[in-house]
């Protein structure tokens, strides 16, 4: 999270659908916006049209997503509506155990019994190496 005296930019966006965008932030957070509702007054009413609203880049003056028209958002604003994607802040052990079914982790369980943990296996303890 970001204190007051650090300053929140759009470093990547990506159009999802519809009015859906994914927007990475200088401190990796991956967030994903729907601005439907958001699509009011007279800058904003050309975006209406998904193939304006495609239009979508990163001004690289202001930080944050922009369109030909002028039109933007506040990068602090689409950080507090946005949904935080979940596959940043866990653990990619806990994800594994969250996709399989209870009998394949009573096998993974035997596995890792056989064979040691991940961490057990791979240089300096770091279970993301070698895979």
């Amino acid at each position: 999270m970001f204190t007051e005296s650090q300053s929140l930019a759009i470093t990547k966006v990506s159009y999802l659908h519809g009015y859906e965008l994914e927007l990475i932030f200088n401190n990796q957070e991956i967030v994903r916006v729907d601005l439907e509702s958001e699509l009011y007054g007279e800058i904003f009413e050309p975006l209406k049209s998904v193939s304006v609203f495609q239009q979508v880049a990163i001004d690289p003056e202001t930080h944050t997503i922009a369109w030909p028209n002028g039109a933007d958002f506040a990068p602090e604003f689409l950080y507090q509506i946005g949904q935080k994607n979940k596959r940043n802040t866990t653990n990619p052990h806990q994800q594994l155990s969250r996709r399989l079914p209870r009998q394949s982790l009573s096998n993974l369980s035997s596995f890792r019994r056989w064979h040691g943990q991940p961490s057990d296996r791979y240089h300096g303890g770091d279970s993301t190496q070698g895979q």
